[in-house]
């Protein structure tokens, strides 16, 4: 997840670039940083919780094994 917002976030810097680093039209660039900073935050916060889990010796799954 994390990789996919970077991805995202770098086609929007690479837009801005097109655009010669002036104005951008706000509906199309938001409509691409939005979703592309939820991602990287999911997808860090994924990674520090099991990260965390590991810390504390929590398994998830089957409770049988």
């Amino acid at each position: 997840m994390t990789l996919i917002g970077l991805g995202i976030l770098t086609a929007a810097a690479w837009s801005w670039r097109s655009a010669g680093f002036g104005g951008l039209d706000p509906m199309l660039t938001m409509r691409q940083v939005i979703p592309a900073v939820l991602l990287m935050t999911l997808g860090t916060q994924t990674v520090f919780v099991s990260f965390f889990f590991s810390v504390l010796g929590i398994r998830t799954g089957n409770r049988g094994s």
